[in-house]
């Protein structure tokens, strides 16, 4: 035998089982070398971990070839058994915490093989190993989606007392890695099979016994998604009890998004200028100060002399004079620091929202040329689509359609686009401050690239609504003082409103109103002209009552706001793995694939819920992207994490088992899992202007099947994340298709050559006592890899067959294949056949219920 897929095949053969343990212990005892070199003599550990091995209190140092050191340096004599050390301060190595990870050997037979299986040097692979589990991964859902549970299992190995007495609990197995190989002595040990790779995560000692208990990598999906704290936002002011909550993650297309507001009044906010304030008098002076901007009656306004007291202003006569409701206590004094508290919402703070801790996906093109002011070409259209609110050369549209690059939009811009202008899709849309829409540049403004939205100080005056008031007023030009006629002010005017005269475009905010007739403006009439007037009143953003909600597209590929897009399944969960620093277990290549085989637009936040202090495990919010299209993140035979979107067609090239493989198969039916409607929740907004609560649309789908033959009534509800109709619909038609009919598991237990498998592979099982499958008479059966497990010398396998989807599913042949009456049962169960009218072949009764469109 030359390879392990020939051992595999084998029928009998020598098998010897092989284990890598990783340990770690912290180095003291150094002696003086030469200089700053320091040694440790005796050191009892031939192979060290390839991976930081010595770390200086996790400071990683670096290997050398010699005990001529540099600071930070060690070498290894691993002939002499000495190890040499010089820190990086070149310091007595035994006053750090110096640690040092290395390898442990153990065999079946006990051998002298290389340490890295490979041409590395030999080292002695004790015959401890006595025994393992089974080994393997499986799904975490039903029906090929979600994560594959991490694999989870133990070695042992024989209690040899001189070896483990001295090391058990001194060394640290604990989280550290182990390899569990098959192998033959047949083969070359290149040929070693790894079929496990974890980590310790515990251990226990009998007098025959050592046990480790082993978790594989996928168990490192189990930490929170790292995340940013609101604390670490630049100039933000938040209260104490949103210092731990996070910024907010995007991905995709998000609706009804609920930025956090971090411009908050607090316990108060610094105004403009200086005061000066008089012991005993009521009345104090700014200098550089705005206080017909910034201040009005009932404000708590804080001096800051020797020693602070605050006071409520009573009016306020000019930018430089306001009158207190009582006499400044404190020793006269000028040139003091104040800050305000305002008596109700204000549009002086409240302004500044963070969408999320991230760049927002803003995609900018520019016009090629323009056929008319409502249809132009561009450079590039990829990333706009009907409904992407645009901005051209300055002004804001909407797209209607998308032709290639060709662009129609909504609106009649002022002048035919020219070469050169800037096209930009808007990463924020869609604001609303309550139930109100605001509007781009006149109510909000936004920063891609920091992921916030500020409020124009008017954006609540521009959306209110108006109306009339009682009565007649008069307002006179340069003057704050404005009389009624018939009005009853105090009954329908308040501080905060806006008033004007009906037939003048000027409004003026009102500071104060004195009685039913009399009341004050913050700023001097433009106009003098008296007659009916109406009124605005603002609802100024309150945090706790006031809701800010908009749509907005996520985080890109690059973190550049001109980047792409991340919005399907394989491109989120990429993207969520390389965060957390998982880049190195990637198999991109299945991701690559994943991503042509998916269209469908998502829209994720993390956390979910607005000012949440504990994050989703990496685990939890990768589930929940797989569920929305079909995804399962799986770690193959070499132990990465691949990607893959269920597509259950027909495969032409597929693992087969026949009867001489399966040494044994059992079929389980499962019919409580057939459902009568499926409805899919899509396109959810955190908050929906008109309900001020989370809301989401629904697509449903009722199976015939499952009505009429099975006579169902259950119901399944999915939630997702998908942001469109269509692709929900398609995914409740899907699932419909999957709930109609029985899914069967089959069990298989196989040779070794069952370990070749991973999660989603493609099994076609054929023996002589298995059941016909749907549309044929032959005994044969395509399912899906739900569940393997191996071990050093047999392997089981569990398949789905997701509802007969295998054989139920169309797909396109080849034209080369034999047509129907001519091929072979083995051609029929992989190929597409056209049907006759009525989904069968030749008015054959077994050919009907294929050929159905996935």
């Amino acid at each position: 035998m030359d390879t392990f897929a020939e051992y595999q095949d084998a029928p009998s053969s020598e098998k010897e089982g092989l284990l890598i343990l990783e340990s770690s212990r912290r180095l003291v005892g150094w002696v003086l070398h030469l200089g700053s070199v320091y040694k440790l003599t005796s050191f009892p550990h031939a192979v060290l971990s390839p991976d930081s091995p010595l770390q200086d209190s996790g400071a990683a140092l670096t290997s050398a070839g010699s005990a001529l050191l540099s600071a930070g340096q060690y070498y290894h004599d691993r002939a002499n058994g000495i190890l040499y050390l010089r820190t990086s301060d070149s310091v007595n190595p035994s006053g750090k915490f110096l640690t040092v990870t290395f390898r442990l050997h153990f065999s079946k037979g006990g051998r002298n093989l290389p340490h890295d299986l490979v041409t590395g040097f030999d080292v002695h692979w004790y015959p401890m190993l006595k025994d393992t589990s089974d080994f393997g991964v499986e799904l975490d859902n039903q029906n090929q989606l979600g994560s594959a549970i991490e694999g989870s299992g133990s070695v042992q190995l024989f209690n040899d007392q001189d070896f483990w007495r001295p090391i058990y609990d001194k060394y640290y197995f604990e989280n550290q890695r182990a390899y569990v190989y098959s192998w033959s002595p047949a083969l070359p040990i290149s040929e070693a099979k790894l079929i496990y790779k974890g980590r310790v995560v515990g251990k226990s000692y009998t007098p025959s016994q050592i046990t480790f208990k082993l978790q594989d990598m996928l168990a490192e999906l189990r930490a929170p998604v790292s995340l940013a704290f609101l604390q670490a936002v630049a100039g933000v002011r938040i209260p104490d009890s949103l210092n731990l909550a996070f910024q907010r993650r995007l991905y995709g297309y998000v609706q009804g998004h609920r930025p956090t507001n971090i411009d908050q009044v607090l316990s108060g906010f610094a105004i403009t200028g200086t005061v000066a304030a008089t012991s005993g008098s009521a009345t104090i002076t700014g200098t550089g100060t705005a206080f017909l901007s910034q201040l009005s009656p009932d404000d708590e306004l804080t001096i800051f002399g020797d020693t602070p007291v605050t006071y409520s202003v009573l009016a306020v006569a000019s930018n430089t004079s306001a009158t207190l409701t009582e006499v400044y206590v404190a020793d006269t004094a000028s040139g003091l620091s104040s800050t305000l508290k305002p008596s109700r919402p204000t549009r002086l703070r409240n302004r500044v929202f963070l969408i999320a801790g991230h760049a927002l996906s803003e995609p900018q093109t520019t016009v090629v040329s323009g056929a008319t002011t409502s249809q132009f070409d561009v450079v590039d259209a990829t990333d706009l689509i009907p409904g992407d609110a645009l901005t051209v050369a300055g002004e804001n549209t909407t797209v209607v359609r998308v032709s290639g690059n060709t662009v129609k939009i909504s609106t009649s811009l002022i002048a035919r686009p020219e070469l050169g202008d800037a096209v930009t899709r808007q990463a924020v849309t869609n604001v609303y401050l309550g139930e109100r829409s605001l509007t781009l540049t006149t109510d909000y403004t936004y920063d891609a690239s920091a992921g916030t939205i500020t409020l124009s100080p008017l954006a609540e005056f521009n959306v209110a609504p108006v109306r009339g008031v009682k009565g007649t007023m008069a307002f006179t030009s340069t003057s704050r003082n404005v009389v009624g006629t018939g009005t009853s002010f105090t009954a329908d005017i308040q501080p905060g409103d806006w008033v004007k005269r009906s037939t003048q475009a000027d409004y003026f905010e009102v500071l104060s109103v004195t009685d039913d007739l009399n009341l004050v403006i913050r700023t001097a009439a433009t106009y003098t002209s008296s007659g009916a007037a109406l009124v605005k009143r603002p609802e100024y953003f309150d945090d706790g009552n006031s809701i800010l909600s908009c749509d907005v597209t996520g985080k890109t590929v690059d973190g550049l706001t001109t980047g792409a897009l991340l919005r399907t399944a394989p491109e989120i969960v990429e993207d969520l793995l390389t965060s957390a620093g998982l880049s190195s277990l990637i198999n991109t290549a299945s991701f690559t694939a994943a991503k042509e085989l998916t269209v469908k637009r998502l829209g994720l936040v993390i956390p979910k819920r607005l000012g949440d202090t504990k994050a989703q495990t990496l685990r939890d919010v990768i589930n929940e992207v797989n569920k929305s299209d079909f995804g399962s993140l799986i770690q193959n035979e070499d132990f990465e994490l691949e990607y893959h979107i269920v597509s259950p067609g027909k495969p032409s090239s597929t693992t087969r088992f026949t009867e001489s493989d399966a040494l044994s198969f059992a079929i389980e039916s499962s019919s409580d899992r057939i459902v009568k409607t499926v409805r899919v929740n899509y396109a959810f907004r955190e908050t929906d202007p008109v309900s001020k609560a989370g809301i989401n649309s629904q697509a449903t789908k009722t199976s015939n099947s499952s009505q009429y033959l099975a006579r169902a009534t259950a119901e399944k509800v999915f939630d997702t994340l998908l942001a469109d109709e269509t692709d929900a619909q398609i995914y409740a038609n899907r699932w419909s298709f999957l709930f109609e009919v029985a899914s069967s598991i089959v069990k298989l237990g196989t040779k070794l050559q069952g370990s070749r498998l991973q999660i989603g592979d493609t099994v076609e099982l054929s023996h002589e006592k298995l059941y016909e499958r749907v549309g044929s008479a032959a005994g044969r059966k395509v399912a899906a890899v739900s569940r393997v497990k191996k071990s050093l010398e047999d392997s089981s396998v569990e398949l789905d067959d997701l509802s007969n989807a295998f054989s139920r599913v169309a797909v396109i042949t080849e034209n080369t294949a034999e047509p129907y009456v001519d091929a072979t049962e083995r051609e029929r169960a992989v190929s597409g056949y056209i049907t006759d009218n009525f989904g069968m072949q030749g008015n054959d009764a077994d050919t009907f219920g294929v050929n159905l469109i996935w």
